[in-house]
């Protein structure tokens, strides 16, 4: 077109361009798959790093770290000389299989619920103090689903007057993690409840005085003197000083167990538990990694007590484990 103006031109190409990317995604929707501008190889490289991350997060943390992130928040802070930043909005637990070297990886939604990112909400109200509560508990839901729309026009609404601020409509896969904020979310809402603990109380309250040592412990040489065998359930071999600590634990004194690789903690740890049992009692084994625990529950399936344990971390905290967990039991 003759005298034709080319920022038109420009105008018109690009949105040919846009029109063409959206054709291929819906196009690929149809059969199941993604549609992603990024070059094969280097999508396989990305997927192949995201996927034994969260392999590896699952396996040693205990929780799936990947999501989905859909729509994210755009903004920028005067004190930081107008630097911009971008934090996700809606985050849909996922999972990446694959099953053999040579298959392709396939992208599968995660037993957990699609949640607001809490971190954020909590950013908002502290330093802004914007409060999209709404967005706190279950997420909008029409035919479809999830209201994905519906909780970006809340969000949006709720930063249209502050200049600088947007919500972009990307969606990414990528891995996310918000433990520390929900230890200190616990931290802030329990507080009350948590003291009620010696323990956390001395954290809490009182954390650089020396704890107080409390009940004796028990000499390893005297321990046929004060302990009747009736009163032992130690299914695992144990020497004279894991008895001791199993024993201490049975009266109720805090200490902490050290020994190096080998020298029988998971056993005791183990025994400790069954003890715990035989009394009556509720036990909460906690460890960073997943393997300590799984050591532990194996020793006591192998002993008859597997069926008093609740998984309660990695693949076996989604609710239909528990469930089965629970009915098995």
């Amino acid at each position: 077109m003759d005298g034709a103006d080319p920022r038109d031109q420009a105008i018109y190409e690009s949105r040919e361009r846009e029109n063409l990317r959206r054709a291929h995604a819906l196009e690929a929707l149809q059969k199941r798959e993604v549609f992603i501008g990024v070059a094969e190889a280097e999508l396989d490289a990305r997927l192949t790093e995201l996927f034994r991350s969260a392999r590896t997060n699952l396996q040693e943390g205990g929780a799936n770290t990947l999501y989905l992130a859909l729509g994210f928040l755009s903004w920028t802070r005067e004190d930081r000389d107008g630097q911009r930043y971008r934090a996700p909005l809606i985050l849909v637990p996922v999972s990446l299989q694959c099953q053999s070297a040579r298959s392709d990886l396939t992208l599968s939604l995660h037993d957990d619920e699609p949640r607001f990112n809490p971190t954020l909400i909590e950013m908002l109200r502290q330093d802004f103090e914007l409060n999209p509560g709404s967005l706190e508990g279950e997420l909008p839901r029409d035919e479809n689903g999830l209201d994905v729309a519906a909780v970006w026009k809340t969000v949006g609404h709720a930063i249209k007057d502050i200049k600088g601020w947007e919500v972009t409509e990307n969606v990414v896969l990528s891995m996310f993690s918000f433990a520390k904020y929900l230890m200190w979310k616990d931290l802030a809402e329990r507080s009350e409840q948590l003291r009620e603990n010696p323990v956390v109380r001395h954290l809490l309250d009182t954390p650089r005085d020396l704890y107080p040592p409390g009940a004796p412990f028990p000499q390893v040489r005297e321990l046929d003197r004060h302990f009747d065998p009736k009163q032992v359930f130690c299914p695992l071999p144990a020497d004279s000083s894991q008895l001791s600590a199993v024993l201490a634990a049975s009266q109720g004194k805090d200490f902490v167990l050290i020994g190096p690789p080998g020298t029988g903690k998971s056993q005791t740890i183990a025994n400790l538990i069954a003890q715990s049992l035989a009394q009556g009692r509720r036990v909460l084994f906690v460890s960073e990694k997943i393997a300590a625990l799984d050591v532990v529950y194996r020793r006591l399936r192998e002993i008859g007590l597997g069926e008093f344990c609740l998984e309660l971390h990695s693949s076996k905290a989604r609710k239909r484990d528990v469930l089965a967990q629970l009915q098995s039991a």
